[in-house]
């Protein structure tokens, strides 16, 4: 499979197999004049290998004329991209392929290749752009990925024929048992807070469980997977639908501001962070911040827990100096809950 993969970037390969694709996508499409490979990811283990590539194509329509396709495949050995493409293309048939709010045009999966590809999406990632421009007002564009949200979460049930799995935190990448074991046996201290807040975690998720009816969510939402052409978007799209699923829509909530903050912290001012995170609950309730009902509260800092829990797990295989500064905010947004806090900011 490893060795298949390759051919992701052979260019004689990938002009066959999208000569044989594309017309069924693009009626006007008639030759492949041209395809310029931007190899994006390529990361090969010793029983894996993850693959994400562009292809800018330069073609020529059935009346004479040229045109521009950007094209990309995303390609994994574990079999998740058969689950994005089935994902992607459920929203992009209900709702999500017009408009201003938006996902990618999904092509085509190839089972032996375990390849998904996909229209390329114009634009730039939200923490890109916010990184090249850090003093801009980011309002507009978190209402957009505030009402994004709003919309996936209110599809019809009654419309959904999609199989996805239900969301439970136990059943977390990478898996609880393995890096429990990890980290007691690299640092025992901190494999028992890790421990410790873990099963905080889960018991809360259970005590919440009655709280709410499950939606649809995205289930990693955060600035690295949203697509604008500007901090003023018209429109706004979302990427990567291997974690679809049914569950809170607290979780998206708590995912995105979590991430927000731990990616933009070095790039924004703590006050301009905090009026941000609330602006976008507030933007998601369309209700002010303190009159959001307090057990919305508790569920977002469950999942902000969750999502520090997560990159710290990350972190700690990478041997980050940050891992600290998560295991303390993992216990504070916990205690925030035990609590009642009306609060989703734990600096000010």
């Amino acid at each position: 499979m490893i060795t298949d993969l390759k051919k992701l970037l052979e260019e004689d390969y990938v002009r066959r197999l999208l000569m044989q694709y594309l017309p069924k996508y693009y009626p006007e499409f008639k030759e492949i004049l041209n395809i310029e490979l931007r190899p994006y990811k390529k990361h090969l283990g010793r029983t894996s290998a993850v693959y994400v590539v562009g292809y800018l194509c330069t073609y020529q329509k059935q009346t004479g004329s040229q045109a521009y396709l950007n094209i990309f495949v995303s390609a994994h050995t574990d079999g998740s991209r058969q689950a994005a493409y089935l994902n992607n293309q459920f929203l992009y048939q209900h709702g999500f392929a017009s408009g201003h709010y938006l996902v990618p045009k999904p092509l085509f999966y190839l089972p032996d290749m375990q390849a998904f590809f996909y229209e390329g999406v114009r634009g730039r990632i939200l923490k890109k752009l916010i990184s090249d421009e850090p003093q801009r007002d980011l309002h507009p564009v978190l209402t957009m990925a505030a009402n994004w949200l709003t919309r996936l979460h209110n599809l019809e049930a009654s419309a959904i024929n999609l199989k996805v799995k239900d969301f439970f935190i136990k059943d977390m990448t990478p898996k609880t048992g393995d890096f429990l074991a990890d980290f007691s046996q690299y640092k025992p201290s901190e494999g028992e807070i890790i421990k410790t807040a873990l099963r905080d975690i889960l018991g809360i998720e259970a005590s919440l469980a009655a709280t709410f009816n499950k939606t649809l969510v995205h289930g990693d939402f955060h600035p690295e997977n949203i697509i604008v052409s500007g901090l003023e978007p018209n429109h706004l799209k979302v990427i990567d639908f291997t974690d679809l699923s049914w569950g809170d829509p607290c979780l998206d909530i708590g995912i995105f501001l979590q991430q927000f903050d731990f990616m933009l912290n070095n790039l924004l001012p703590r006050n301009k962070i905090n009026d941000y995170k609330k602006f976008f609950v507030e933007a998601y309730f369309s209700e002010n911040f303190e009159d959001i009902d307090q057990v919305f509260i508790n569920r977002i800092n469950l999942y902000q827990a969750w999502t520090a829990l997560r990159t710290s797990v990350f972190l700690f295989y990478a041997r980050s100096a940050r891992l600290n500064e998560l295991l303390i905010e993992i216990e504070q947004y916990l205690q925030a809950i035990r609590t009642n806090k009306l609060i989703i900011n734990l600096y000010e």
